[in-house]
């Protein structure tokens, strides 16, 4: 399909809306409230765009291109509406530090500025220099607001982990509300009062932990401001350097971002590419991964018991000592117990090693089951060749989902986010257990089972 964007005859494909054709083609049209994977809101009215024979202007965020359409993304006209709408933002928003004229003087001489309890300014804020604010007004060209400037004085919410939030620098774009409803299916944060005293909040004032947050950060990761700031980086410097890694705390596999600064790791992000987990986290992989690794915790070289203590000592020794206590256990004495956590390639080679080496079938992870011997039974009921693998995504196209006292929502965060897509395309979710749970909300059949009969469920695969 084809359209004309300012001029430009333009070539796309599939169901797009204009900021998104836009984008893709090196278009710039400014946007607050738009971010990936969330559906159109058209809150901040600043991607405004002309159609030729549409009467007004219309949010390019939420309409979608059509074949034969002529848009107009910059004139005038839209400079100077643009403007306007972004110095009524403003007004509620401590915006001194973004038209001064002497900012880019501002590094010099920002240490003389005296320090306050709260973001007054750019310079006081945790997300100077990664704010998509500043970048919006660059890019539209505000110099001044001509509006009254509006301080709402709320309380700055420091009641929680990982991460405060100053309402005060809310521009109520809406992403941190429908992140956490629409992609985590948590709904923690909504929109509280209409009007003139509408913001951010949640239900009576409580706490997010009173809430049932998970703490996933993804409230965080979109917000375009710094009204959402991550604690342990408040009074960081920029990042010199970012590298991606696979998070170690589970068998997911998702992608992270590491946020490095002289050789040391500052935060972690959720990989935007990452092929399981698409910019979702949970708070293990978002929040601790600095805590983990310079831990003073933390066991950094293998140890072996001697003498009733634990002694380091080096991987040559440490794996000749567990090949000889091995030796003298095969067959029947020997057994493997893995970890829940553990991936779907450990599970692999920790077999073939039992079947090759140790000579033994006792292999069962933690909960008491075989992971492979339910997947093997299963695949056969359902006439599917057990040995073919399956992307994470493809739980997001299944019909019917069974989950056998799981609260999936805690232990494995990002599988949650599939199966809630799942849902919501209509699949069935079957929810057993003893003990009742956040997934009861979402689930089409409820099973509850008294506590220690879990595995005799799978008998009926």
């Amino acid at each position: 399909m084809r359209l004309i964007l300012d001029g430009k005859q333009i070539e796309f494909e599939g169901k797009k809306t204009i900021l998104e054709v836009a984008r893709e083609n090196g278009v710039p049209i400014p946007s607050l409230c738009d971010y990936p994977e969330l559906v159109p809101f058209s809150g901040c009215r600043l991607c405004l765009v002309e159609i030729k024979g549409k009467k007004g202007y219309l949010p390019a965020c939420s309409l979608y291109s059509e074949e034969g359409m002529e848009i107009v993304t910059d004139n005038p006209q839209l400079k100077k509406l643009r403007r306007n709408i972004l110095e009524l933002i403003l007004s509620e928003h401590p915006h001194a530090c973004l038209i001064c004229t002497e900012k880019e003087y501002c590094d010099e001489y920002k240490s003389t500025i005296r320090k306050v309890g709260e973001a007054t300014g750019c310079v006081l804020c945790a997300n100077n220099g990664r704010c998509d604010l500043q970048n919006v007004v660059e890019a539209v060209g505000v110099d001044k607001v001509n509006f009254p400037a509006v301080y709402r004085e709320l309380e700055i919410k420091k009641r929680d982990p990982f991460f405060d939030r100053n309402y005060n620098l809310c521009i109520l774009c809406g992403r941190c509300v429908r992140v956490c409803r629409d992609i985590r299916g948590a709904s923690v944060v909504t929109f509280v009062a209409r009007g003139s005293q509408e913001v951010v909040g949640t239900v009576l004032d409580k706490s997010l932990i009173q809430t049932g947050c998970q703490f996933c950060g993804a409230c965080v990761d979109v917000c375009p401001t710094g009204a959402l700031s991550e604690r342990a980086i408040k009074y960081d410097l920029l990042p010199d350097d970012k590298k991606q890694i696979i998070c170690p705390f589970c068998g997911v596999g998702c992608t992270i971002e590491l946020s490095l600064g002289q050789g040391n790791i500052i935060n972690s992000y959720p990989g935007k590419d990452g092929p399981v987990n698409h910019g979702q986290l949970c708070v293990r992989g978002r929040f601790t991964i600095r805590d983990a690794v310079y831990s003073e915790k933390r066991i950094t070289a293998p140890m072996i018991k001697k003498n009733g203590r634990l002694e380091r000592t080096t991987w040559d020794e440490a794996l000749s000592y567990v090949a000889d206590k091995l030796k003298t256990y095969k067959g029947t004495k020997a057994g493997v117990i893995l970890s829940a956590q553990s991936t779907c390639e450990d599970f692999y080679a920790v077999e073939r090693f039992a079947l090759n080496v140790l000579k033994t079938k006792n292999v069962i992870e933690s909960s008491g089951l075989d992971p492979a011997a339910v997947w093997k039974r299963f695949a056969a009921s359902q006439g599917v060749d057990p040995s073919i693998n399956f992307n994470i995504q493809d739980i997001s196209k299944a019909k019917t989902i069974f989950l056998n006292d799981a609260e999936i929502a805690v232990s494995h965060p990002v599988l949650w986010v599939e199966i809630l897509r799942a849902v919501r395309k209509g699949a069935s979710l079957i929810v057993a257990g003893s003990v009742d749970s956040f997934l009861n909300r979402y689930c089409t059949i409820r099973l509850k089972n008294k506590p220690g009969t879990e595995a005799l469920l799978y008998q009926f695969l």
